[in-house]
């Protein structure tokens, strides 16, 4: 009885030792512990600092609108060693108010240009259709040389940048003819290189008859000026830059 009584003892402390196994198994490795995320660390507020500057008599909490627009325009004369000394002193809260009522103003400021050169375009459109009727080409064929001079006088300076443009394309229009036209007659290509050579003298002599003809072709050139005018007028003036006068002292 003593054996087999031995015997069982083994097989149940087998049994144990294979139970411990399969149940170790079964319930896994431990899982692994994430560490939790690092909490930051709050900083502290940064203290508001009252701003020492007054206008009018008020400080800077106490301001309004119309303070703030005051400040903006007056920045705008303002040197670069003043505009930095007003943002230190205005503080992160003023410089950003400042800056919107300085963006406001620049806002303000182009929408009045665009306004102003919706009205110049409009104002030279008029003047263009104007002058299309009185500078028609039967009008100016009809016209003396002195009463054309006399029109063109009366038109001003759009006047002076169509005779311009004339001139110009006189010139871009001649100079490569003249070049082709002088190299079939001759064989050569202008050259004013060497003055002393044959080919320069004859440049030269095709070049003064050009300018012979640029001079006898002005009552043309005045002609052709006159009824490009009014496309100056359209396309051309309300481009240009405008001067304002100067302003006289005491005004503003």
């Amino acid at each position: 009885a003593l054996p087999e009584r031995d015997g069982l003892r083994k097989e149940v402390a087998a049994l144990e030792s294979r139970a411990a196994e399969l149940k170790s198994q079964i319930a896994g490795p431990p899982p692994a512990t994430v560490p939790a995320p690092a909490t930051p660390a709050t900083l502290p507020p940064i203290p508001q600092v009252e701003s020492g500057l007054t206008r009018n008599g008020k400080p800077v909490a106490s301001w309004t609108d119309a303070d703030w627009e005051e400040l903006a325009a007056a920045v705008e004369d303002m040197s670069v060693e003043k505009r930095f000394e007003m943002a230190q002193a205005l503080g992160r809260g003023g410089r950003e108010k400042l800056l919107e009522f300085t963006q406001r103003r620049d806002e303000q400021r182009q929408k009045e240009q665009e306004e102003a050169g919706a009205a110049q375009a409009e104002v030279s459109k008029a003047s263009a259709q104007e002058l299309r009727s009185k500078l028609s080409f039967e009008s100016l064929r009809d016209m003396t040389n002195e009463e054309r001079f006399e029109v063109a006088k009366e038109v001003g300076p759009a006047y002076i940048f169509s005779l311009g443009m004339v001139a110009v394309s006189y010139w871009v229009l001649n100079i490569p003819i003249l070049a082709y036209t002088y190299h079939e007659s001759t064989g050569m290509w202008p050259d004013l290189g060497n003055l002393d050579s044959l080919g320069a003298l004859q440049t030269a002599g095709a070049l003064t008859g050009v300018f012979a003809a640029y001079a006898l072709l002005k009552p043309v050139r005045l002609f052709v000026a006159l009824l490009v005018t009014p496309w100056t007028v359209e396309n051309v003036m309300p481009n240009l830059p405008r001067f304002d006068e100067p302003k006289e002292e005491g005004k503003k």
